[in-house]
């Protein structure tokens, strides 16, 4: 007999478990299963012996996450005797007219009348309320007997259980099967991401040489100035209205604009004697000899097959050779040379003869040269940094993190508030957000459970959710440091609460007018009442930027896309590399290494493009809408590239930039990582000298990749 006393049952289960020192928190849940299940304590510990012989766990819980499984076994037994009618709940008196008024038809009910036409025992639901689902008066329901077959007590037969307020509970499940204790629910995702080991790990450091000083140490501030590229995608606009012509125009001029780079390039690598300009063939006119062709390589298979030798096409442009699409033939420049990696959307110039006029043989590929790095005027740099040669100047704090920002079974964003609690410790002076912030693949939203179950609003919205639990986040992280925090969001095309699904995409809360702007950042919380009603600018407002962008903090040139674009060129790159050496000039890179992740990054930085895959992966969702292609190209050289995808995270360099992949918050059942930059100033205490001497000011180069470091770090 299972024992009433709580202080008698914690007594019986120390003794059946053997063990006086059961953690309190451990024997709290092993109370909560023997109450919510009517197990013995004898029984539960036979239970968990033969699940930790399975699972290797040598003697009694010390986590609850180790109980999280058996929790599961022991709910999931209890269903099956519901199930099979083994152990029923309550039953129900029944007036002798018939079902209690109030009373309506659930699915089991019409389930049991259809089954058993000669049963009057149904399974009802009392609304406790004297009306019916719709609203209007209840009315008597008899069932195919005439009398109800009852007990000597005036009960019905136990064939189904009555649902009542009491024992319904949410998910179907009568209160004594509830997974939830009867004073603290204790999710087990969520009690698994709080048991997580790994907090604030650092999963790799780049530049571990260079100071990491904090923000909240240092003794003077540094201004964090931030401005946009231009050409950015701000506003809203109509997508899937492309006309074909004016999607092969802005296709074709992209070529061209490549063309006349790889033009300037082919010829700075020919020697003084063979210098000559460069002119591009049509390649569909046969050729005995040595042509120059430019265009886009393309995928003849189908889009879903990884490209291959046989399968490869190149489409020139109108201008640049007459819009043809020919075959290439690959085979001898393959065996001649160890290194080459194509996808298609890439442009590039190939030197090979077309003797029909039907296939190209290549002899030579080149590729687009990395765009010139970034310079910052002296006088400009010393404006940003006013105390350079004092002691106590520190480097920008920025934090980067990245979407989901919540568990898989929870809409509470418990990682994104242990996210926030770090901010307020560290008062970084720039915290960069990317999407998605209330995820359309969330499993409790994609399978169709939303609201949450603890929300009461049956109107509850998506962007309600955003408000309660981004936007209030969010203003904690802006008014860090006195308010003088800065924090940049940027949205992800699996973002519930934007409209737009392709790229780019406008940022969070953008309408196709400024009243639907205004209404959707209010929606959001991204505008106070406090604000409409006075019409007055922050100081420090919440940046919202698109998706991707490029933007200034102080000299430094950020990059940021949020469409794991690297996990979709390596789906469809072909790429041979017997030692790892740059793909432009044959020669090695920094230590002589260019792994797989830097390939992929090298493909944006060689494309000048966020997104130079083409046509777009399905999976992205809308894909790209060609017409604004300009918002998608890299407008400068960038010292530092964000791109966030599902492959490890971690830091590469490429020519310089420092590419970044700081991973998402919320991984599953647990937390994920986010990325810490720490930049300090440049060295310029000899050029401040000579300024003041010359009186004549200099480009500084930025040289982001030395004066950096990167940390990766578990939340």
């Amino acid at each position: 007999m299972l024992a009433q006393d709580e202080s008698s049952l914690i007594a019986e289960i120390k003794s059946s478990f053997n063990n006086s020192r059961i953690p309190g928190n451990v024997l709290e849940r092993l109370v909560y299963f023997c109450r919510s299940f009517s197990i013995e304590p004898d029984a539960l510990f036979i239970k968990w012996e033969t699940h930790a012989m399975s699972q290797k766990i040598d003697g009694t819980p010390t986590t609850l996450s180790q109980l999280e499984p058996l929790h599961d076994q022991l709910r999931k037994e209890a269903l099956e005797k519901k199930s099979k009618g083994l152990k029923p709940f309550q039953t129900a008196k029944f007036p002798e007219n018939g079902l209690p008024a109030g009373s309506t038809f659930d699915q089991y009910s019409l389930d049991n009348i259809l089954s058993s036409p000669r049963s009057s025992r149904v399974r009802v639901r009392d609304m406790n309320s004297n009306n019916d689902a719709f609203g209007s008066p209840s009315k008597t329901i008899r069932t195919s007997t005439p009398q109800t077959p009852t007990k000597t007590d005036g009960t019905v037969f136990n064939s189904a259980v009555l649902m009542t307020p009491e024992s319904k509970q949410s998910n179907g499940i009568p209160s004594n099967l509830s997974t939830a204790t009867p004073s603290t629910p204790i999710p087990a995702f969520t009690q698994q991401f709080a048991d997580r080991q790994n907090r604030a790990n650092k999963d790799e450091v780049y530049n571990s040489h260079v100071p990491g000083i904090l923000s909240s140490g240092a003794k003077e501030d540094t201004r964090a100035e931030i401005s946009l590229l231009p050409k950015q995608q701000l506003k809203g606009y109509r997508y899937m209205f492309e006309k074909l012509s004016e999607k092969a125009n802005v296709l074709n001029s992209r070529i061209d604009e490549i063309a006349n780079i790889l033009a300037d390039h082919i010829k700075s690598t020919l020697s003084d004697e063979d210098q000559q300009e460069i002119e591009w063939e049509n390649p569909g006119i046969p050729h005995q000899e040595n042509i120059y062709v430019v265009g886009r390589i393309c995928n003849e298979s189908d889009d879903d097959v990884r490209m291959n030798p046989e399968s490869i096409m190149l489409q020139c442009s109108p201008e640049n050779g007459n819009g043809v699409r020919i075959k290439l033939d690959l085979e001898a420049y393959m065996r001649e040379n160890d290194t080459f990696a194509l996808f298609p959307g890439q442009i590039v110039a190939i030197q090979g003869m077309s003797p029909t006029g039907k296939c190209l043989f290549v002899s030579k590929i080149f590729y687009p040269p990395y765009p010139d790095p970034q310079t910052t005027s002296l006088q400009q740099l010393v404006e940003f940094y006013p105390s350079y040669g004092n002691a106590n100047a520190k480097p920008l704090n920025i934090f980067v993190a990245a979407g989901p920002y919540t568990l898989e079974d929870s809409l509470k964003y418990e990682p994104f508030e242990d996210f926030v609690l770090n901010v307020e410790k560290e008062h970084p002076d720039v915290v960069i957000l990317l999407g998605p912030f209330i995820d359309s693949r969330h499993p409790m939203i994609d399978s169709g459970k939303f609201p949450p179950e603890d929300q009461v609003n049956p109107s509850y919205l998506p962007e309600d959710l955003f408000k309660n639990q981004i936007s209030t986040r969010v203003e904690r992280i802006r008014k860090c440091r006195n308010g003088t925090t800065r924090c940049i969001l940027i949205p992800s095309t699996r973002d519930i609460v934007s409209e737009w699904m392709t790229i780019p995409q406008p940022p969070i809360g953008t309408g196709m007018t400024e009243d639907a702007t205004q209404f959707r950042k209010t929606q959001c919380g991204l505008y106070s009442q406090q604000f409409l009603s006075k019409q007055v600018e922050l100081s420090n407002p919440v940046l919202l930027f698109s998706n991707p962008v490029q933007f200034l903090v102080n000299e430094v040139v950020f990059a940021a896309s949020n469409c794991d674009v690297l996990r979709y060129l390596g789906n469809k790159e072909m790429a041979k590399q017997a030692q790892a050496v740059s793909m432009q000039s044959q020669q090695p890179v920094g230590s002589g290494v260019m792994d797989r992740m830097q390939r992929l990054y090298h493909y944006v930085l060689e494309q000048r493009s966020f997104y130079p895959l083409f046509p777009g992966v399905k999976e992205q969702g809308g894909g790209i809408d060609v017409e604004r292609m300009g918002a998608i190209e890299l407008q400068a050289a960038p010292d530092i590239l964000i791109c966030v995808s599902t492959l490890k995270s971690g830091v590469k360099v490429v020519n310089g930039c420092v590419c970044i992949n700081p991973g998402s918050l919320a991984k599953g059942r647990s937390g994920g990582t986010f990325a810490r930059l720490i930049l300090h100033p440049l060295e310029l205490t000899e050029l401040i000298r000579q300024l003041k001497i010359d009186e004549e000011d200099v480009d500084v180069p930025h040289q982001v990749s030395a004066r950096c470091r990167v940390e990766i770090e578990r939340l």
